[in-house]
């Protein structure tokens, strides 16, 4: 049996699956796709605790399909030297494309939670167009740099409009972390990318904590600012 027949199988395997749940979502997600010029022979799939969860074999033809156990929140795909953030529950049946020569600007989703992933996908390329670079971004005054990067964390959660409730509730939380995290970053690189030792910044500059929910203990201990315990 070649690669590609075992893929439409696991699809099928996997579809009737989910049919037959009764109306109730499984605990699991499938994840399939192709990926051209793929950088490794596996696909590593690791949750926001750093723990590899699942490795998925790609086949010679770039295709794969796997399932992703007690699929819940984000999630981090390797292939190789590229990753990028997935968002998976129970039920979710995602079949992805990608060339990996061009890793963000090819990767697109379809399937049951596309529109999800799509906006992650999409992230990355719109802070990269929004925020630029993190060293010209953190050398530019106190106010350039606010107004830069308000733009961006606005801009982004405009774009959740319309998405499904669940990823839009985590994302905008998650949205709040980065904001507050790149708050932070300014404060400590300014001085040191700027060559100004003696900065501080101005008494109106945001408190990054203000609006963070840290009585969210699960979120706060996944996220980058509640693991450098701050």
């Amino acid at each position: 049996m070649c690669s590609s027949d075992l893929y439409f199988i696991l699809i099928l395997f996997a579809t009737l699956l989910f049919a037959g749940c009764n109306g109730s979502a499984p605990n699991y997600a499938l994840l399939s796709g192709e990926i051209t010029h793929p950088n490794g022979a596996n696909l590593n799939i690791i949750n926001d605790s750093g723990k590899v969860v699942r490795k998925i074999a790609v086949g010679e033809n770039g295709l794969f399909a796997d399932t992703i156990f007690n699929a819940d929140g984000y999630y981090t795909l390797h292939d190789g030297k590229e990753m990028t953030t997935l968002f998976l529950k129970g039920g979710y049946a995602l079949d992805l494309k990608l060339d990996a020569a061009e890793f963000d600007e090819t990767l697109v989703y379809a399937g049951k939670g596309a529109e999800a992933n799509n906006y992650l996908a999409q992230k990355f390329l719109s802070n990269e167009t929004e925020l630029g670079d993190l060293k010209s971004l953190f050398g530019l005054d106190e106010a350039a740099f606010l107004e830069k990067s308000n733009a961006a964390y606005t801009s982004l959660v405009e774009k959740l409009k319309g998405l499904p409730k669940a990823f839009t509730k985590a994302e905008e939380k998650n949205l709040q972390y980065e904001n507050a995290l790149r708050l932070m970053q300014y404060k400590s690189y300014h001085p040191f990318i700027s060559g100004d030792k003696d900065f501080k910044v101005s008494e109106n500059f945001p408190n990054p904590m203000a609006d963070i929910p840290t009585n969210d203990e699960a979120a706060f201990a996944h996220n980058q600012i509640g693991r450098a315990h701050v």
